[in-house]
């Protein structure tokens, strides 16, 4: 059987298998299949582009194949793969690889059609991972490990910050993206996998000389020194990484927060604290002439002040902030200890009820129960009191006061599908109003907040 028909046999039955443990028995049965492991390493690897989007396939048109061809069955699956190296390697751009598929596709049959479509297009449709095919064939697709940040949370912050220093860094609005050096062998990635062009990687280190690390960052693109919009910046980045070339006006920089040995970035974990995984970076980037800076970070020690920090950011302009612990050792995963934090925004509540205090608070204010004028809104708000409010509030008690709340938005209570807000904190007694806002009217407000807007 010729290799294309064979290999399209095996893609039908990954599409019809209705598990991931069928796709991986169907995979192993077929581990010593050197084409297929071939053709799945073209078409699934993040890495590895043709620069061939939809549109371009979708503008060959072909009316009928070729009576006498001059590729061979036995030849269809090399010429497809041989076309594939040509397009990567950008030697057919434009219209001339339009031409060059069009005739391609004009000398083969059906069935190579339709792997060079899953191919160009990197999805064979059948919901197979870049883990799934290393489970068989170890290492053959590139997966970036990545550690992710968690959402803030009471959980969170009492387990990973309360009492403790920590980071606080600028939230980045650019491309994320890991430079790594093997041996003096350097590679950048984004996050899915995809491959920059090696100049990139050149142009960031600059005269650097050291070898094995991987240093995470986001790339962005300044214009005489100012950094440009996410959507202008990022424009020119997905253009970079498809093979054009940065503008003449345009210099690219990599803002970076963390560096890791080469070795345990390939292994998903190290056993370095992360102030000395900064600490690394720092020095890196002060004895060296780059194009690699430090992300803006300051050591916050109260989560209040991490706010404030926060907000300052995002009212310049900024996306927000990233706190991270002293001590987390970078994982490939989720981690407790990076947490994201988001936009705030102020809402106001009717005060319906009070909780007295505990321990020191015995006698005074310990929580006010709020709620929407609707009802349908409900919170207790036990932080951003002063010791002399809550005596006071505990003593003079406004119920039906319309209060002002800060808070990070709202959520919804598990247990009873209820409406509430995350991380509310008292702001004061509203003199000037006596009308709450409405649950609906609530989560406008923080959905324009996270749009950068006011209502």
């Amino acid at each position: 059987m010729e290799k294309h028909i064979e290999v399209l046999s095996i893609v039908h039955a990954l599409q019809k298998a209705t598990g991931t443990n069928e796709k991986k028995e169907i995979l192993q049965s077929n581990k010593n299949n050197e084409a297929l492991k071939e053709y799945l390493e073209w078409t699934l690897c993040p890495s590895v582009t043709t620069g061939i989007g939809k549109k371009t396939l979708e503008s060959v048109h072909i009316d009928s194949p070729a009576l006498n061809s001059s590729i061979s069955m036995e030849d269809e699956f090399e010429s497809m793969l041989g076309l594939a190296i040509t397009l990567s390697e950008r030697g057919y751009t434009g219209q001339s690889a339009v031409d060059k598929i069009r005739w391609w596709m004009s000398e083969v049959g059906e069935e190579s059609r339709e792997l060079f479509k899953y191919l160009v297009l990197k999805d064979i449709r059948a919901k197979v991972n870049v883990s799934i095919v290393n489970s068989v064939w170890p290492d053959l697709l590139v997966d970036i490990p990545y550690q992710r940040c968690s959402l803030l949370s009471d959980k969170i912050i009492s387990k990973s910050f309360e009492g403790k220093q920590f980071y606080s860094q600028l939230k980045l609005d650019g491309m994320f993206a890991v430079l790594v050096n093997n041996g003096g062998s350097l590679s950048m990635y984004s996050r899915n996998g995809s491959k920059f062009p090696d100049w990139v990687s050149q142009w960031l280190i600059g005269d650097s000389k050291e070898k094995d690390y991987a240093i995470e960052g986001e790339l962005v693109v300044k214009q005489y020194g100012r950094v440009l919009g996410r959507k202008e910046s990022n424009g020119i980045l997905n253009s970079v990484l498809s093979g054009g070339e940065l503008p003449e006006w345009a210099s690219l920089h990599m803002i970076a927060w963390n560096m890791l040995p080469y070795r345990d970035w390939k292994s998903g974990k190290t056993d370095k604290e992360y102030w000395k995984c900064l600490s690394d970076l720092c020095s890196f980037v002060m004895k060296s002439w780059t194009y690699i800076e430090l992300v803006e970070s300051y050591v916050e020690s109260s989560l209040e002040d991490a706010i404030n920090l926060n907000n300052l950011r995002i009212g310049i302009g900024h996306e927000g902030s990233v706190i991270k612990t002293l001590t987390h050792k970078w994982k490939n995963g989720t981690s407790t200890e990076c947490v994201k934090m988001k936009l705030e925004a102020s809402v106001d509540l009717l005060w319906v009820d009070s909780i007295e205090g505990e321990g020191k608070a015995e006698g005074m204010l310990g929580a006010m129960c709020l709620e929407s004028s609707c009802g349908k809104l409900k919170v207790n708000v036990g932080t951003g009191f002063t010791d002399k409010e809550r005596a006071d509030l505990w003593h003079n008690k406004r119920h039906g006061s319309v209060v002002e709340v800060i808070a990070n938005d709202t959520i919804t209570n598990k247990k009873d599908s209820s409406l509430s807000l995350f991380l509310p904190r008292y702001v004061g007694i509203r003199g000037d109003k006596d009308v709450a806002d409405s649950a609906d009217r609530c989560i406008e407000i923080f959905e324009s907040a996270k749009k950068g807007g006011n209502v």
